[in-house]
């Protein structure tokens, strides 16, 4: 994914419409902003935030198996409200190297210009014509050649 045209990310079983092995969800292919409101430890100093929010793409599923510490998963009951053992219900994996570097130059950074990797963020949908891969052409596409997982947009 790190060629892809845009900034791309999987997000969490409950809000992509499908669990692990059971296809694409009706998620696939939507696009949302993302603004960074504050850090996940409360570590960064919010003068360090990006002033501008990053468009994201949903190509996958946030692979819960492998990282049941940050996506939500089936087994988090519905009357704790699906909360993942940080206390979240949502959950954006960003690919940092998808896109033509913004992903990167986007992230919440600490003084010493590390970057964090979790972030807590406003999330919107917006239109896909919003995202930075819109104008490489990869309307209708989530994922490039060779690769072996993503989705097929269902409504581009």
């Amino acid at each position: 994914m790190g060629n892809a045209a845009g900034p791309t990310a999987a997000i969490s079983g409950l809000s992509y419409g499908s669990w692990s092995g059971l296809g694409g969800g009706p998620a696939c292919g939507l696009c949302y902003a993302l603004t960074v409101y504050g850090s996940y430890d409360g570590q960064a100093d919010p003068a360090l935030f990006p002033k501008c929010s990053l468009v994201v793409r949903v190509t996958d599923q946030c692979p819960y198996p492998d990282n049941k510490e940050w996506c939500p998963g089936p087994e988090q009951p519905e009357s704790e409200g699906f909360l993942n053992p940080r206390g979240m219900r949502y959950h954006f994996d960003i690919n940092i190297s998808s896109g033509q570097g913004e992903a990167r130059e986007w992230f919440p950074r600490d003084a010493s210009g590390n970057l964090l990797g979790t972030g807590k963020v406003y999330f919107e949908m917006v239109s896909c014509r919003e995202w930075s891969g819109w104008k490489y052409g990869a309307k209708n596409i989530t994922t490039l050649k060779d690769e072996t997982w993503g989705c097929i947009a269902l409504d581009p």
